[in-house]
């Protein structure tokens, strides 16, 4: 595994505020697949996705941005966020979600806020 842990921080500048807010995010690892068929893949993914929203955590940002679903089957990506929830205080996790399907097989996506 090249990257264990990589949490990449995004800056947004507000347009709402007239005092230059910015909202600091996070974006998880885009290689974290909690669902893989191969078990060393899952079980590494999960240590580092708990460990990327605990450094988030520790640094006071607002939102981590979870990666996208990689497959049908979200059974252990559903348990390991669930387990996340039940400890945060203050931050919010951003899903991409698939939420329909056309004819040319492209999938339309968007952002649930959890």
């Amino acid at each position: 595994m090249e990257n264990f842990s990589s949490l990449l921080l995004y800056i947004y500048q507000s347009n709402y505020l007239t005092d230059g807010f910015n909202y600091y995010i996070g974006k998880i690892s885009s290689w974290v697949d909690l669902d893989s068929g191969d078990e060393t893949l899952s079980k590494d993914s999960e240590i580092a996705l708990k460990l990327e929203i605990a450094w988030a955590s520790h640094l006071s940002l607002q939102a981590c941005y979870l990666p996208t679903l990689k497959g049908s089957s979200c059974a252990n990506y559903s348990r390991c966020v669930n387990q996340i929830l039940e400890n945060l205080n203050s931050m919010q996790l951003w899903l991409r979600i698939l939420l329909e399907k056309s004819d040319d097989e492209t999938w339309k996506a968007g952002t649930l806020i959890i």
